[in-house]
């Protein structure tokens, strides 16, 4: 086989890190794990096209090595795209539920505005969160992250834990962030309902 060669990945399972890689031929198929993939790189996911190198382990199978993805790193998957849209769109969507319940231009306004504010920022926190854990330099504060989240950034937030993939897997980390946007929309709720 002509080296570096090309393939796909397949079977790809992210909760444990491994998957396939199949040949352009299809007639070759090689294990592939997540540390094979160069660093930084985005997670892989089936169908994602590969260049990569093959050798053998100690019992003489042959992996998958030096894998690269051949997508372009700022490609969006659809299922990237839909989270993005879903939480953006929660931003317009409390304007919207602001209008409709009556609550004044300039209150609805400032609520709107600090909301797609704190999710910029929390999103540059997040990227810059898991470029200091590349680098292992000081991190945010996991409290930090969620006192962001519960003060309205929360869309940011989710849009840069699918984007970025980070912080998206940590269960206990996910149950707080629920939490904290549940309180913030019922803070964001209680305001619109004294202020109409």
């Amino acid at each position: 086989m002509e080296l570096p060669a090309k393939g796909y990945v397949t079977d790809w399972n992210d909760e444990r890190g491994f998957g396939f890689v199949v040949s352009d031929d299809e007639e070759d198929r090689f294990f592939a794990h997540i540390t094979n993939f160069g660093e930084g790189s985005p997670r892989p996911q089936d169908g994602d096209r590969v260049e990569f190198s093959v050798e053998s382990d100690e019992e003489q199978r042959l992996r998958a090595v030096q894998i690269r993805l051949l997508r372009n790193p700022l490609q969006w998957t659809r299922a990237e795209s839909t989270n993005l849209l879903i939480s953006i769109g929660a931003i317009p969507g409390i304007g919207v539920y602001g209008m409709v319940t009556g609550v004044p231009f300039l209150i609805n306004a400032l609520i709107l505005s600090f909301d797609v504010i704190l999710s910029l920022m929390t999103y540059v926190i997040y990227a810059d969160d898991k470029k200091r854990a590349r680098t292992g330099r000081w991190r945010w504060e996991e409290r930090q992250l969620h006192l962001l989240s519960l003060l309205g950034g929360w869309p940011g937030a989710l849009v840069a834990q699918r984007k970025l993939r980070h912080k998206n897997r940590k269960v206990s980390f996910q149950i707080t962030m629920l939490a904290r946007i549940l309180l913030n929309l019922t803070a964001t709720i209680t305001v619109y309902t004294f202020s109409s």
